[in-house]
């Protein structure tokens, strides 16, 4: 069961982590070209298709990197300990405010 939340909160993580880089590699230029017109357009586009897939891929990446912070909590002088650590904050400052979600 242990294994299984790793793996969970290692997938959510990195489909989290590989919506945020394609947006970072590949929109992120083109929309500094839009109107702003058009900008809204294409942001009213895109929340459409994540609005619903991002809050619980979020949630479920967030709970299961604190379940296996908490396991690991005994072994605080560990590496892995300090680099789920890491994640897990960095997904915790990822969430949008609730009232967004």
């Amino acid at each position: 069961m242990a294994v299984l939340r790793m793996v969970v909160a290692l997938v959510c993580a990195g489909l989290q982590a590989g919506i945020f880089f394609g947006y970072r590699a590949g929109d992120y230029y083109v929309l500094q070209n839009l109107s702003a017109s058009t900008f809204v357009q294409f942001q009213q586009g895109l929340h459409v298709h994540f609005v619903q897939l991002m809050p619980p891929l979020i949630l479920t990446a967030l709970l299961a990197s604190l379940r296996w912070f908490v396991i690991l909590r005994s072994q605080w002088t560990s590496a892995e300990f300090w680099l789920i650590a890491a994640s897990t904050c960095g997904i915790a400052i990822s969430l949008p405010p609730l009232h967004l979600m």
